[in-house]
């Protein structure tokens, strides 16, 4: 174990790294919660065309540093990283979207293996889950509840696929073992611009112990319990809506509303 690094994860997302560390289920889900609520989503590297490499060493300056965050194949990278130094088994896999305009996406979410062999599909970017903030069984058949929405893995064409409660909370498995290389080219790709989703907006987002925080453009929400609060950011105001996130207002280089 890189016991320097770990204790700075540990840190990183506002928990004291224990003396002892069992890769059980509890603590697999107090990670989970931990690092949905402190490290947000965010794009910004497609704004200002300044690419991050999906190897560790990058992320951990970029995430545990300086204190910023990054899409899936970052945050998932790093935290796949971590459990792994912890002693979880892990496997990175790419995910397609059921839901029409994510479909051409290839998403990174993790299958983590803890100490008694119990399997456990963990996202940390994915918007479903970071409103519910648990890894679900990995466990074919299996309907589950989560914060009263209902998950299940089934076997659909040969591949694993997560089924939710909506079409955008459902996606299949299609790449197992994606490397932090595929990562990195999906970034330099879509800052060379050919996006298949078209015109990059801004846009972070992180759950937090009470709800979720989203800025999309120059939109800002929050999303607490049963109210939200909503907010159109001036170009003046959007430092101020990246400090909602504990994240520096970065310039893109070209404008993205």
């Amino acid at each position: 174990m890189d016991e320097a690094r770990v204790k700075q994860y540990f840190e990183r997302i506002g928990l004291t790294m224990p003396e002892s560390i069992t890769p059980d289920a509890a603590l697999l889900e107090k990670l989970t919660f931990h690092n949905i609520i402190s490290i947000p989503y965010e794009n910004t590297q497609f704004l200002t065309k300044k690419c991050v490499s999906c190897n560790t060493d990058d992320l951990f300056q970029r995430i545990v540093k300086e204190k910023k965050g990054g899409i899936c194949h970052d945050i998932a990278g790093l935290f796949g990283w971590f459990l792994t130094e912890l002693g979880y088994e892990v496997m990175p896999v790419g995910t397609v979207s059921f839901y029409e305009k994510l479909r051409s996406h290839i998403h990174k979410t993790l299958i983590v293996t803890d100490r008694d062999g119990t399997r456990w599909l963990t996202e940390t970017t994915f918007s479903t889950f970071m409103n519910c903030k648990k890894p679900i069984r990995f466990v074919p058949g299996m309907k589950q509840l989560l914060d009263g929405e209902e998950f299940l893995i089934e076997e659909r064409d040969g591949k694993m696929c997560l089924i939710g409660p909506s079409e955008s909370a459902s996606f299949r498995m299609e790449y197992p073992g994606i490397s932090p290389e595929i990562g990195t080219k999906i970034k330099e790709y879509t800052i060379a611009g050919h996006d298949p989703a078209g015109k990059i907006k801004r846009m972070i987002s992180i759950g937090t112990p009470e709800g979720r925080r989203t800025l999309f453009g120059n939109s800002y929400r929050e999303y607490f319990k049963d109210s939200i609060y909503c907010y159109d950011c001036p170009p003046e105001q959007l430092p101020w809506a990246y400090a909602q996130f504990g994240l520096p207002y970065e310039e893109p280089c070209d404008a993205a509303d």
